[in-house]
């Protein structure tokens, strides 16, 4: 097909009449799409456009669609300003990527208009093409925050049939879109999708053949959790959306491995962001940790030892004030020398108290050391991501629970007295006061063996040594008022 008759064929439709500001917004989307399925005929083919053939359609793109007569200066400012970032590395011939730099051209045009003026009812009343031209004009052009803001408000009052027909689009026209732009507007479609979406349907699906995660749905994903968490006042930590993100990941069944990637990104995103303070942006990396344990880690578990995890025998830990090292030191000594599913038949001739005790009090104090190691290694913000789960009774003689709340006070603190971290470490060297997850941390490091935690009725508390789950069974403790027990 020739140069001139593309050209033709794109300038088919009159120019706008007097039909306002709407109107106009209209003609140029509808222009967008005029464009893009005119280069994507079959009869077309851009190989065989040259440079003068190229500079002369853009030029006669912008003269057909134009509600006024532009000049060519006109031209040469719109088609330059963003032409270098349109022209994105896509699998495109050069002369293909200049084609496809056209179509995205022509909504240049609405820089020429006061897009922020369009009201939602008018915005509903576009076709989802139309919509879907409009949406990427905003993401792709600098200072449209308020156009952003109403296609936001707009997308989530959609009907879930109407979302679903906006994502196929996407879809339809990936090679047009580019994939990167896809990425970008299919990332925003679920950010901001109406209630009765299912997100994780949309997210491609894992390659059979590859443990890895495609790079795209895993873009895909880091992008949603970081948009869904940054939607979090700081302050509110018992936000629903710690639990959506948590549970959005958890339901695209993923490998422990790739979900601990993907949390990293996540991370670094969070840490990216300079528009929230450093303390605020540990303590949302904090509790969206917490959630994604919740979610995912007894599954993890489950799968690794169901029959443990169905028929618990609990061994009562003596009440001495040691009862998590008691719990631990018990656990491992069980397994040595008992199956899973043999435990009544197991007397306490097996435990050897004794010997337990020693070992219980040589445990002690190679977790001190480790735990000093580990804090002189450390960097200073690190040492207040441990302190933060620490209280202090008043005369420092003993660990108290600490609150949500205490543990964002910390957190938020611009100062930790220099000689906390000193009275930490002389009560955990002295008896009867390990007895918070904090300290089953430190010995799960240690032995680099995770440790389940549930509450006094079975449930899931919480798991420290996650990173360990690929390569060593769980210990599990159960959890009643400040007191241990080891669920064999």
């Amino acid at each position: 097909m020739r140069v001139d008759k593309v050209c033709a064929q794109i300038a088919h439709a009159p120019p706008p009449q007097q039909g306002g500001l709407v109107a106009t917004i209209l003609a140029i989307l509808d222009r967008f799409w005029l464009t893009v399925d005119t280069l994507k005929s079959e009869q077309f083919n851009p190989k065989k456009l040259n440079t003068k053939s190229l500079k002369w359609l853009n030029q006669k793109q912008f003269l057909a669609i134009s509600p006024e007569k532009l000049s060519k200066e006109q031209i040469r400012s719109l088609g330059q300003r963003q032409l270098s970032y349109w022209l994105e590395a896509d699998r495109l011939t050069t002369n293909a990527k200049h084609v496809h730099a056209l179509a995205f051209q022509q909504l240049l045009m609405l820089n020429r208009l006061q897009t922020d003026g369009l009201t939602q009812d008018q915005i509903h009343s576009f076709s989802h093409k139309q919509l879907l031209a409009l949406i990427i004009y905003a993401l792709d052009t600098p200072h449209q925050e308020t156009l952003r803001t109403k296609l936001t408000e707009a997308i989530a009052a959609y009907k879930p049939e109407d979302w679903e027909d906006l994502w196929k689009l996407t879809n339809t026209y990936t090679d047009t879109l580019g994939k990167q732009r896809q990425l970008t507007v299919q990332t925003f479609l679920m950010d901001h999708a109406p209630s009765g979406v299912s997100i994780s349907r949309h997210v491609p699906p894992p390659s059979p053949r590859t443990p890895s995660i495609d790079p795209k749905r895993k873009e895909l994903i880091v992008n949603h959790i970081a948009s869904l968490l940054l939607k979090i006042d700081t302050q509110d930590t018992e936000s629903p959306y710690y639990n959506q993100a948590a549970t959005f990941l958890n339901d695209q069944k993923l490998s422990l491995e790739v979900i601990e990637d993907i949390e990293r990104c996540v991370r670094q995103k969070l840490l990216e962001n300079v528009t929230i303070p450093p303390p605020q942006r540990s303590l949302l990396i904090y509790l969206f940790a917490l959630e994604m344990t919740s979610h995912h880690m007894t599954a993890v578990y489950v799968k690794l030892a169901p029959e443990m995890y169905s028929t618990h025998t609990l061994i009562h830990a003596p009440k001495d004030g040691n009862c998590m090292l008691w719990s631990l030191v018990l656990a491992r000594q069980i397994r040595k020398h008992a199956n899973a599913k043999d435990f009544e038949n197991f007397g306490s001739q097996h435990l050897q108290f004794n010997a337990l005790i020693v070992k219980q009090q040589k445990l002690r104090k190679k977790m001190v050391e480790h735990f000093k190691q580990q804090i002189a290694d450390s960097t200073p913000p690190y040492r207040r991501y441990f302190l933060s789960y620490l209280f202090f009774s008043e005369d420092f003689t003993s660990i108290i629970p600490k609150s949500e709340q205490e543990q964002s006070d910390l957190l938020y603190s611009a100062e930790i007295p220099d000689n906390l971290l000193d009275k930490y470490i002389k009560i955990i060297s002295s008896d009867r006061s390990w007895n918070g997850d904090f300290e089953a941390a430190i010995i799960a490091d240690f032995w680099n063996t995770p440790i389940l935690i549930l509450d006094e009725h079975l449930n899931y508390r919480t798991t420290v040594g996650r990173q360990f789950l690929d390569t060593a069974a769980p210990l599990v403790l159960r959890h009643s008022g400040n007191h241990y027990d080891p669920l064999c």
